[in-house]
């Protein structure tokens, strides 16, 4: 712990003494104070997260504000597209929709269904037959 505290040590150009770093303003800009060190902040866009001049794509998840990666989902925003969250809490490919399923048959656009047309073909015949 103590060796961790010493690596952390600033040198302070006001006070020409070597001080810990205890507020984010002993940092540099894109540092912040956690425990006494200057750290990188970490920045998240999306899926990417950056920290310094590193950048890390966490994909197929996003980031949390914190600037870590997302480790699982507990929805699609926190995958990302096209990605989505699986019913286990991982992002996954989106299934592939089925290309058989429910349809409807096309409408008959003709005139009268063929057992109407038989029949009348029928009862014409039977009517001919009776007038003989």
């Amino acid at each position: 712990m103590r060796r961790h505290f010493l690596n952390c040590l600033l040198f302070s150009f006001t006070l020409a003494l070597l001080v810990p770093a205890l507020f984010d303003t002993d940092c540099r800009a894109e540092y912040r104070c956690d425990s006494g060190a200057c750290l990188p902040i970490a920045l998240c866009e999306s899926h990417y997260v950056t920290k310094g001049t590193e950048r890390v794509d966490c994909y197929p998840y996003t980031c949390e504000q914190s600037g870590v990666c997302r480790t699982e989902c507990a929805s699609v925003s926190d995958c990302v597209a096209p990605t989505v969250c699986g019913f286990d809490g991982r992002c996954i490919e989106p299934p592939m929709a089925p290309e058989v399923g429910c349809a409807a048959s096309p409408r008959h656009r003709g005139g009268a269904p063929a057992g109407v047309g038989a029949a009348l073909v029928a009862l014409v015949v039977a009517r001919r037959r009776r007038s003989r």
